[in-house]
């Protein structure tokens, strides 16, 4: 949105000086704004029709752990099976996947044990239970 503003500007400066362009619109006009959004929510039921679609079983338990903790896209994707504590039904947050690179979370308070339900826990087991050898980072084969 800057970058698009920044070059827009940059060209009609250069419209003004050899063109004879009489003035820039950008003089008299104020500057873009960050544009205010609404998060995106949807209710259980609606989660319940899209969950009750999905039959692959990465699928399934990689949108399920998106939606049931929270977690960022990046986090779930960098997710390795030591991270999952099956017996306290938590996970273990310390890392994230961004293209091919681990890296730590965005900020210091990324980095965080969340809860899981039991039912998504098992799903997770499930999933990682398919394997005869477990990849480093299974959901990782997931990119949007």
């Amino acid at each position: 949105k800057s970058g698009i503003q920044t070059t827009f500007k940059t060209l009609m400066r250069f419209a003004v000086k050899f063109y004879n362009l009489p003035r820039s619109p950008f003089d008299s006009a104020d500057k873009l704004g960050n544009i205010e959004t609404r998060p995106v929510f949807i209710t259980l039921d609606e989660w319940k029709k899209v969950d009750d679609t999905i039959t692959d079983l990465h699928d399934k338990a990689f949108y399920n752990l998106l939606f049931w903790t929270g977690i960022r896209l990046s986090e779930c994707r960098g997710l390795q099976p030591a991270d999952f504590d099956f017996d306290q039904c938590e996970i273990n947050i310390t890392k994230q996947l961004n293209g091919k690179t681990l890296t730590p979370p965005k900020t210091k308070g990324s980095v965080r044990v969340v809860s899981c339900p039991k039912s998504v826990m098992q799903l997770a087991k499930q999933y990682l239970d398919s394997y005869i050898e477990v990849p480093a980072m299974p959901f990782a084969l997931y990119s949007p």
